[in-house]
């Protein structure tokens, strides 16, 4: 503390510095992380990373209203909130309700200008990083620079519910929901 460091959560470390051994082998999970500006007046933290969703229009995000579920729109709302609990702010945005911020962003714009099949669009940091389709947890994930715990990583069970050449599973691999 008296040459300016603070303490900080480990979740809060870059994912490409937490991914390094040092950081995984050397410092176990019970040592404090310190962190310290490059200089003290540079800015406040470590920097937080924006998300932006640019939904296509949808009576709402959730996937959870009317008579359909949709799981795909249900696990990445989900999947939006676990971001938020790393640290990262996320915006998100219906064409049918909020199309002001869609004409405000000259990149989202171009991108629908070539195809409506762009949406949804996901942008960190003022970059488009998605175009089409929600991408899974692992794959936010990796975008965005959190690291995935051993218990949140997919896990692939060999043998199971397919026989070899049935079609069902790749190389004979079962993938759970």
């Amino acid at each position: 503390a008296r040459r300016g460091f603070t303490r900080i959560e480990r979740d809060h470390i870059p994912g490409a510095i937490r991914g390094l051994p040092e950081f995984t082998h050397l410092c176990p999970q019970t040592h404090p992380c310190l962190w310290k500006p490059p200089s003290s007046y540079c800015f406040e933290g470590p920097a937080m990373k924006k998300l932006e969703v640019f939904d296509p229009a949808m009576c709402c995000s959730t996937g959870v209203c009317g008579v359909d579920v949709d799981p795909v729109l249900a696990q990445f709302a989900a999947d939006l909130k676990w971001v938020e609990a790393h640290g990262v702010t996320v915006s998100r945005y219906n064409l049918g309700q909020e199309p002001q911020a869609f004409a405000a962003n000259a990149a989202v714009v171009k991108e629908m200008e070539a195809g409506m099949e762009r949406l949804p669009i996901l942008a960190i940091d003022g970059h488009i990083v998605s175009t089409g389709l929600y991408p899974s947890r692992q794959q936010l994930a990796q975008k965005l620079g959190i690291a995935l715990t051993t218990a949140e990583k997919p896990h692939i069970r060999a043998g199971s519910c397919c026989s070899p050449g049935s079609g069902c599973c790749q190389g004979g691999a079962h993938v759970p929901s």
